[in-house]
Order: structure tokens, then sequence, then C-alpha cells
């Protein structure tokens, strides 16, 4: 499990931290529309992937760890069951 999610924040991390290094060192050019629409483009598209690193970590889990997935079990049963008796 460790390994997945550790394997999975790099993938989905790395692209962004590389790209902030290079868009540090290699200014936009205010003249070329096109390379400004290119670098607001990778920023977005690796932005989003860092951000959603955060939500594949759920499903990581809910995949690989066999405790998250009983305590998640739990938690959602004991939420069914709280509903049912505060209905009657």
């Amino acid at each position: 499990m460790l390994l997945a999610e550790s394997v999975t924040t790099l993938l989905l991390s790395c692209p962004f931290s590389w790209y902030q290094q290079y868009s540090e060192e290699h200014p936009d050019i205010n003249g070329d529309p096109d390379k400004v629409a290119t670098n607001r483009l990778l920023f977005s598209v690796f932005f989003y992937m860092l951000y959603s690193n955060k939500c594949v970590n759920f499903f990581l889990y809910l995949v690989s760890g066999h405790k998250f997935r009983l305590a998640l079990t739990h938690l959602v049963q004991c939420a069914c069951c709280s509903n049912n008796v505060s209905d009657t």
C-alpha cells in the first residue's frame, strides 16, 4: 500500500515541481502568445495532476488497505444504523 501511494505521489506531483523550476529559469516571453498559452495550459494540467493526488489516495487506500476498508465499512454501517434509529 505504501509503495503504491509513494509511486502515485511521485507521478502526480513531480511534473508540477519540474514545471515550476523550469518556468522560473525560463520566464514567459510576452510577445509570443503561443508560448504564453502553452505555459498556461501546462500549468493547468500539472496543477490538476497535483490536486488529483489527494483524490487518488482515497481510492488507493480503498483498494489496497484491508484495515481501511474495514474501518470505512464500519463507519458507513454505523452512519446508516444511526439514521434508521433517528427516523423511527
